[in-house]
C-alpha cells in the first residue's frame, strides 16, 4: 500500500510537474512551423513579401521572422555588440538553416536587405533582454553582483565580459540619452512585435482582395478602446482624412493570387502629413537601405523643420540689411547735399578772392574791411524807435 501510494504520489507529482512546465518562446517557434509544413504537405513554406519595404507578411511571414531570431540566438556570440563584428560565417548560417525551411527569392536584392536588418534587430533585442537581467540583478549598483547569475543559454564568461560592457561609463551614457530620444518620439503605436506592414496585409478584403487604407491602419494601431494614445496622433489622422476627402479617390492595391502584393493607398498622403524621412515612411515603416536600391538621401522631415527655420532667419536678417541699406543711402544723400553746399561756399569764396587781388592790383593801399554787424548803440536807438 505504501509503495504504492509513494509510486502514485511519485506519479502524479510528475505528471503535475510535466503539466506546469511551460515551453519557452524558442522551442514554440520551431513548433508552429513544423505544424505549418504538415499543414501545407510541403518541406519548404513560401513567404511573401511587400514589394516596397521587403517585409514578410502573413502568418508564414510571422513564423519567419520569428526563426530569424530564433537562429541568431542560437549562432551569433553574446558578446558582439555591433553588427560589424559579426563572422560572416555565423551569418551564412543563418541563411543556410532559414533555407531548410522556408523558400524566399535571393535574388531580391530589397528582400535580402530586408532579412539582414532583422538579423540585426534581432540581436539588439537579444542584448536589450540579456541587459535587462543584468538590471534585475542590481548591476547598475553593483556591477560584480550580476555576474554570479548569467542569463540563459549565456556561457558564464561571456556573461561576465557582458556585465563588464553593460557597466562602463561610455554604455551607460549612451544608454541614457537613447532612453531620453526614445521619450522624444510623438507617435507610438499598439502594433506590438508585428510590423504596421504586416498589420496592412492583415486587413486584406478577402472577396474582392484589396488592402485596406494605411490612414484606416493608422486610427487602428493609435486608437486604444475609442480613445487616441495622444492627441499628435489625432491631430495628424484629422488632417490625413482632410487631405483625402479633398482628393479623388485612389484605388486600392490588392493582393494577387499570386506571390507579390500592391502597395496600399493613401501612403503618399501619410508622408505629406507626417513629413519625410530618409529611407522611413513615417506610420508606414522602414524603407530598404540605399545598399539595396541605390540614390540618395531622402531628406528628413528633421532637416526639413531646420531649412525651413533656416530660411526664416535668412529672410529676418535681409530685412535687416535692406533696412540699414535705406538709412546709409539717405544718409550719404545728405552727405553728398552737404559736400556740394560745401563747394559751392569754395567757389564763391575763390571768387570772391580773386575780385579782391584784382582791386589790390589796381588801387594802391587798398584794403578790404569785411562787413560788420550793427552796433550796441544803433542797436539801442533801433529799439527805443
Amino acid at each position: 500500500m505504501s509503495t504504492s501510494g509513494v509510486g502514485d504520489d511519485n506519479g502524479s507529482g510528475n505528471e503535475q510537474n510535466y503539466r506546469g512546465k511551460r515551453r519557452t518562446r524558442e522551442e514554440s517557434r520551431s513548433v508552429v512551423v513544423e505544424k505549418m509544413l504538415r499543414k501545407e504537405k510541403a518541406d519548404r513554406l513560401v513567404v511573401k513579401f511587400d514589394p516596397l519595404t521587403g517585409k514578410s507578411v502573413g502568418k508564414i511571414g510571422t513564423s519567419f521572422n520569428n526563426m530569424i531570431h530564433q537562429i541568431v540566438r542560437d549562432t551569433f556570440s553574446p558578446r558582439i555588440t555591433r553588427w560589424a563584428d559579426v563572422p560572416k560565417t555565423d551569418i551564412e548560417v543563418v541563411y543556410d538553416r532559414l533555407d531548410l525551411k522556408f523558400i524566399y527569392p535571393h535574388d531580391n536584392k530589397i528582400v535580402m536587405d530586408e532579412i539582414e536588418k532583422l538579423q540585426m534587430k534581432a540581436l539588439r533585442e537579444w542584448r536589450y533582454a540579456m541587459k535587462c537581467h543584468w538590471k534585475k540583478l542590481g548591476g547598475e549598483q553593483n556591477k560584480e553582483a550580476p555576474k554570479r547569475t548569467p542569463y540563459k543559454k549565456v556561457d558564464p564568461e561571456q556573461w561576465k565580459a557582458l556585465c563588464d560592457f553593460f557597466s562602463c561609463e561610455e554604455q551607460k551614457t549612451i544608454s541614457a540619452k537613447n532612453s531620453h530620444n526614445r521619450k522624444q518620439r510623438p507617435l507610438e503605436g499598439g502594433q506590438g512585435s508585428k510590423t504596421i506592414v504586416a498589420h496592412v496585409y492583415d486587413g486584406v478584403d478577402l472577396v474582392t482582395g484589396e488592402l485596406p487604407s494605411v490612414i484606416d491602419t493608422f486610427q487602428q494601431l493609435h486608437c486604444k478602446g475609442n480613445r487616441w494614445r495622444n492627441e499628435y496622433a489625432a491631430e495628424k489622422h484629422d488632417a490625413m482624412t482632410h487631405m483625402r476627402a479633398s482628393q479623388p479617390v485612389e484605388s486600392a492595391g490588392s493582393v494577387e493570387s499570386g506571390d507579390e502584393v500592391a502597395q496600399p493607398k493613401d501612403l503618399e498622403i501619410m508622408t505629406q502629413v507626417l513629413g519625410p524621412r530618409s529611407r522611413h515612411h513615417k506610420g508606414y515603416g522602414s524603407m530598404p537601405r540605399l545598399k539595396a536600391v541605390g540614390g540618395s538621401r531622402a531628406t528628413s522631415s528633421r532637416s526639413t523643420y531646420d531649412d525651413r527655420e533656416k530660411d526664416k532667419i535668412i529672410a529676418t536678417l535681409k530685412e535687416q540689411v535692406a533696412s540699414q541699406e535705406e538709412k546709409v543711402a539717405g544718409q550719404a544723400e545728405q552727405l553728398a547735399a552737404q559736400a556740394e553746399q560745401l563747394a559751392a561756399q569754395n567757389r564763391r569764396l575763390n571768387e570772391t578772392n580773386e575780385v579782391l587781388a584784382q582791386l589790390q592790383k589796381f588801387i594802391p593801399g587798398f584794403q578790404f574791411q569785411p562787413p560788420t554787424g550793427p552796433s550796441s548803440d544803433t542797436s539801442n536807438n533801433l529799439s527805443n524807435n
